[in-house]
C-alpha cells in the first residue's frame, strides 16, 4: 500500500515524508555516526586553530606602520629568523597566543633609519634586544630614545655620524653586551663611558677618534671587553674637516682623491707623479692608507686633494721617509660648513652641489 493512502497522522507516513538525507542517516550503523561526528568536530576545531594561527600571526598595527622595503623586523613565530627558521610548533604556539609589538625581537633598519624611527622602536617595542642603525641618518640626541630599551643587548650605529654623546645613553643599556661603533666620530670620551660599562664585552672601534691610548685605558678599567682596533692595520688615516669645525667620514655623492708626489727638488712646487681615484657613496675605509701603499715610495713631501661633488678639499700634505708616511692622520679641510648646519650651503649654491648627497 502506498504511503499516501495512509492517514496523515500514521507514524509511517510521517517517518516516509522526512527528507532523505535523514532517514539516510537513521540507516548509518550506531558506531559509524559516532565516527562521523567525530571527525566533523575535529575538522571544525582545525579549521577554528587554522583561522586563529594566521589571524595571530599577522603584524600588529605598530608593526605594519613601519615594515616594509629595507626594514625588517622580527617577532616571534615569524618563520623568518636570520640564524634558523621557527619550527612549525613555534609558530603554531605563537599564532594561537596572537602576536603583539612586545614580540619583537630584533629591528634591522640600516640605511632606512632614522630619529622617528628610532623614537618608535623605543615607543613600541619594549623587548626589543637587537637593533641594527648601520648607515643610517641617525642623530646621537635621537639615540637617547633608546633608554626605554633596556632588554638592548646588541646596537649597531657604525657608520654614521654618532658622537661622544652615545656614553650618555650606555649607563640605561643595562644588558648591552654588543655595540658597533665602526666609523663613526664617537672618540676618548665615549671611550671612558664605555670603559665603567658592567656588561659590554663586544665593541669594534675601527674608524672613530678613538685613540691608542684612551684604548689602553679602556682595555686596563674593563679587561672583560673586546675592543676591535684597527691601530696597526692602517698607516694613514683622513678625515673630512669643515670649516665649521665638525667631522665627518662618508658622503653619498660622487667623489675623487688625489695622490702627488713626491714633490720635485727643482723649487718649482710641482710633483714628480699624480693618480686618481674616482667613485661614489665615500665611506671611511676609503680614507686610510696601509703601509703596503707606501712601500715602494720615494722619500720626500706628498699630498693627498680630496673632491666631494664640485667641493675640493685644502691640501693635505704629508711625508714618506723610509717607507713609513708622517703624520698618520691627516685633514680635508673644506670651507664650507657641515651640510643641515644653520650656515650650510643649500643645494644649487655655486660653492658646491649636493646632488642628494649624505653626509
Amino acid at each position: 500500500m502506498s504511503t499516501n493512502a495512509l492517514p496523515p497522522d500514521d507514524p509511517e507516513r510521517i517517518a516516509a515524508a522526512r527528507p532523505w538525507r535523514t532517514r539516510a542517516w537513521e540507516r548509518v550503523p550506531g558506531w559509524a555516526r559516532i565516527g562521523l561526528v567525530a571527525l566533523a568536530v575535529l575538522f571544525a576545531i582545525h579549521l577554528a586553530l587554522g583561522v586563529r594561527i594566521w589571524y595571530g600571526l599577522q603584524d600588529p598595527p605598530e608593526v605594519a606602520a613601519i615594515r616594509g622595503p629595507g626594514r625588517h623586523i622580527l617577532m616571534h613565530g615569524d618563520g623568518a629568523r636570520w640564524h634558523r627558521p621557527d619550527s612549525w610548533l613555534e609558530t603554531a604556539i605563537a599564532g594561537i597566543k596572537g602576536r603583539t609589538a612586545k614580540n619583537v625581537f630584533s629591528v634591522r633598519l640600516d640605511e632606512q633609519a632614522n630619529d622617528e624611527l628610532v623614537a618608535h622602536i623605543a615607543k613600541h617595542f619594549p623587548n626589543v634586544n637587537a637593533i641594527h642603525l648601520s648607515h643610517g641618518k641617525i642623530t646621537t640626541e635621537g639615540l637617547m630614545a633608546l633608554k626605554a630599551c633596556h632588554n638592548l643587548y646588541m646596537l649597531d650605529v657604525s657608520d654614521t655620524e654618532v658622537d661622544d654623546g652615545l656614553g650618555e645613553l650606555l649607563p640605561h643599556l643595562t644588558n648591552l653586551t654588543t655595540l658597533m661603533v665602526m666609523n663613526t666620530n664617537v672618540g676618548d670620551d665615549f671611550a671612558r663611558a664605555a670603559s665603567r660599562h658592567d656588561t659590554l664585552g663586544y665593541c669594534p672601534i675601527e674608524g672613530t677618534n678613538i685613540t691608542p691610548e684612551a684604548v689602553a685605558a679602556w682595555q686596563a678599567e674593563r679587561p672583560t671587553t673586546s675592543i676591535q682596533t684597527d691601530f696597526d692595520r692602517y698607516a694613514m688615516k683622513g678625515v673630512i674637516r669643515w670649516s665649521d669645525g665638525e667631522i665627518s667620514r662618508r658622503y653619498a655623492g660622487n667623489y675623487s682623491v688625489g695622490k702627488h708626489g713626491p714633490k720635485m727638488t727643482d723649487g718649482s712646487g710641482r710633483f714628480s707623479r699624480s693618480s686618481t681615484m674616482s667613485s661614489s657613496n665615500l665611506r671611511a675605509d676609503q680614507l686610510r692608507w696601509t703601509k703596503l701603499e707606501f712601500k715602494n715610495d720615494a722619500d720626500g713631501e706628498y699630498q693627498y686633494r680630496l673632491k666631494l661633488g664640485d667641493l675640493e678639499s685644502e691640501p693635505a700634505d704629508f711625508t714618506v721617509k723610509d717607507g713609513l708616511p708622517t703624520p698618520n692622520v691627516i685633514e680635508f679641510r673644506m670651507s664650507v660648513p657641515l651640510p643641515n648646519a644653520p650656515d650650510a650651503p643649500v643645494p644649487g649654491d655655486h660653492r658646491i652641489e649636493w646632488n642628494g648627497a649624505d653626509i
